[in-house]
């Protein structure tokens, strides 16, 4: 039988609303929830964050986070990791959206966009999306740098079903075979370049 883990912190609402969403539609090895506190429908403010899904259980799923032992691994233990994340990647953009944001269609809800850079709604287009990072942008690097950044961006990319940190810290393996991939925290439909990003 599986472990469980509690998951305590400011706010993990967009979390559960991605692993919920996951559970419902795709084979992607991730951990169940358990129990969670009431979901809200609006996005808090940091002083508000205790009133709004502030802890989590589980299941503690099997395995060691791909970062602890990926410098020991085999060219054909890593082959391995990069055939299953090629089809988890796969079965995730076959999940597409008119519109950027959340995974049940609200707006973002991640740390990549501090209060008070919270998007209000989903974006309706790439380039509304890329305004609105633009304009964070500015506030704490020089124009030059962020217009040559955003210069690369294009504009007209597809909308796909993202997990916004996929990182070798967030996937678990046990020998080559993963297990699961957590942290889902700022999953949700980006454009398809961000994963990569």
């Amino acid at each position: 039988m599986p472990g469980i883990l509690v998951k305590f912190g400011c706010d993990h609402e967009a979390e559960v609303r991605a692993l919920q969403f996951i559970h419902g539609r795709l084979s992607i090895p991730t951990p169940r929830v358990l129990h969670h506190a009431t979901l809200t429908d609006t996005i808090l403010a940091p002083w508000d964050w205790m009133h709004g899904t502030w802890y989590f259980f589980m299941e503690e799923c099997q395995g060691v986070t791909l970062d602890t032992i990926i410098g020991h691994m085999s060219s054909t233990e890593l082959d391995h990791i990069a055939d299953q994340l090629l089809s988890i990647l796969k079965e995730m953009r076959s999940y597409s959206s008119e519109t950027l944001g959340s995974a049940t269609g609200g707006p973002y809800n991640n740390r990549f966009m501090p209060f008070p850079w919270h998007p209000p709604h989903a974006f309706s287009t790439t380039q509304e999306y890329l305004d609105h990072y633009r304009d964070m942008f500015l506030e704490f690097c020089g124009p030059e740098y962020v217009e040559e950044l955003f210069s690369h961006f294009p504009t007209d990319a597809q909308v796909h079903f993202t997990h916004g940190d996929l990182l070798p810290r967030n996937i678990l393996v046990d020998s080559s075979k993963i297990t699961a991939i957590i942290d889902w925290e700022t999953a949700g439909y980006y454009p398809e370049f961000w994963e990569y990003c």
